[in-house]
């Protein structure tokens, strides 16, 4: 009998320590699992749109380049530029312009501005504020607030389209078009009905 409790002893032991190793190598393995799961990619495996489009908004431009259209990013940034000198060249008229006006009543004339220039990629513009009478220095100022804020709203938008651009060509980057279309016409004939047939032509398209 005491053979018998020993033996049963000894397994319920080995038991007990195959079930605990069990148990500890499920835990590791589902820790294992979920820190493969949380793992961080700074570029991620597959191509995705988000990260175009994050890219872009961060650097305009680098979301084509990911997309691998590097023939957009001058187009991009030439818009930015141009947008860019249209900013620089109303808020520079509009700004002189308005300090002149302000100033055009001070009894000191060495606060006066006389003239300014505007740098441009083919000449310098210079402008003579002291030439205009204050009504016309007023619409002036009007017109190029206007122009300021149209320069504005295209750059959002020249902004805004590059993020698109990135995330629709991103969509659209493992879409295979393939160039092998062929459209082949081969002679049939039709079973009208079980005594008539009828010959013809099959025209058939690949994609």
């Amino acid at each position: 009998m005491n053979f018998l409790k020993k033996s049963f002893l000894i397994l319920f032991i080995l038991s007990s320590a195959t079930c605990l190793a069990q148990k500890d190598s499920t835990s590791n393995k589902s820790v294992r699992d979920t820190s493969a799961k949380k793992s961080f990619h700074l570029i991620p495996k597959e191509h995705s749109p988000r990260f175009a489009g994050i890219l872009s908004a961060v650097v305009p431009g680098t979301g084509q380049a990911y997309n691998k259209k590097f023939w957009k990013m001058p187009i991009v940034y030439a818009s930015a530029a141009t947008v860019g000198y249209y900013v620089y060249r109303n808020y520079t008229i509009y700004k002189n312009f308005k300090d002149a006006y302000i100033l055009a009543a001070d009894t000191n004339l060495m606060n006066n501005i006389l003239s300014f220039t505007v740098w441009n990629p083919i000449k310098r513009e210079t402008f003579y504020p002291e030439l205009y009478d204050q009504s016309r220095k007023a619409d002036i100022q009007d017109i190029f607030r206007k122009y300021l804020d149209y320069s504005i709203v295209a750059g959002v938008a020249v902004y805004g389209l590059n993020i698109i651009d990135a995330v629709v060509d991103a969509h659209l980057y493992d879409f295979n078009i393939s160039d092998d279309l062929s459209l082949n016409i081969h002679p049939t004939i039709f079973n009208v009905s079980s005594y008539k047939a009828v010959s013809g032509l099959t025209f058939q398209l690949k994609f």
